[in-house]
């Protein structure tokens, strides 16, 4: 869980700590930037700001663990008040296996494109002339 005005985090549960390797204390004092790639911060941002409050699906998202290994995410989020401060909960599921079986499946299906435009193969129907 996430402050909106600063994006600190506010809580986080044990799951999350495991995940991203970090400790409570360690997770707490960070901000939702401090789990981005670089250039994938304004993203974030822009898309904080932009995201209506009753909003729940947010995507896909790259974020870092402690050790810096790179993961994807599929965020729901649900706005709501913590500690009388607007807060977002989050749930994020790890789907790194899942990105990265997709992309090589697009990889492979691209090869196989190449392969039969170079080929050039054609299908040729005929009919026996009696």
């Amino acid at each position: 869980m996430y402050d909106l005005g600063s994006l600190q985090s506010v809580d986080v549960n044990a799951a999350a700590c495991s995940v991203y390797r970090y400790t409570h204390d360690e997770f707490c004092a960070l901000t939702i930037r401090d789990i981005r790639p670089a250039e994938d911060v304004q993203y974030v941002e822009e898309s904080v700001r932009r995201t209506p409050a009753s909003s729940r699906y947010s995507g896909v998202w790259r974020h870092l663990t402690k050790d810096q290994l790179l993961i994807y995410v599929e965020i729901n989020s649900r706005e709501l008040l913590y500690q009388g401060k607007p807060a977002r909960l989050v749930c994020p599921v790890d789907v790194t296996q899942r990105v990265h079986a997709e992309t090589t499946l697009r990889e492979r299906e691209a090869e196989l494109n190449r392969a039969q435009g170079l080929a050039q193969l054609a299908h040729v129907v005929t009919s026996e002339v009696g």
